[in-house]
């Protein structure tokens, strides 16, 4: 982050609240650790059958329609959680 002089600030508004950017980073501690613990659990790519895919596509909203459609065998955890519409930002 960039000082600030104030006496240069002529108005305006503030584009991200304190509380979001406090959020942002308490999320992407919580995805630093899950990635962490995670990581030597799993080898290779990550699939879920195309029926449990097809079902949550059915069944859930879309960022967990998202997650599924990430989990077809071509990605591993890593670019799972880098593609997950739930970790966007945390990265």
């Amino acid at each position: 982050m960039a000082a600030v002089d104030p006496a240069q600030q002529v108005g305006g508004e503030v584009a991200a609240p304190t509380r979001i950017v406090l959020e942002a980073a308490r999320g992407r501690t919580r995805w630093a650790g899950l990635r962490g613990s995670l990581l030597g659990r799993f080898e290779g790519a990550l699939r879920i059958p195309a029926a449990i895919r097809d079902a949550v596509a059915q069944q859930s909203s879309r960022s967990m329609t998202a997650l599924a459609a990430l989990l077809d065998g071509a990605r591993d955890l890593d670019q799972v959680l880098v593609h997950s519409p739930s970790t966007r930002g945390a990265r």
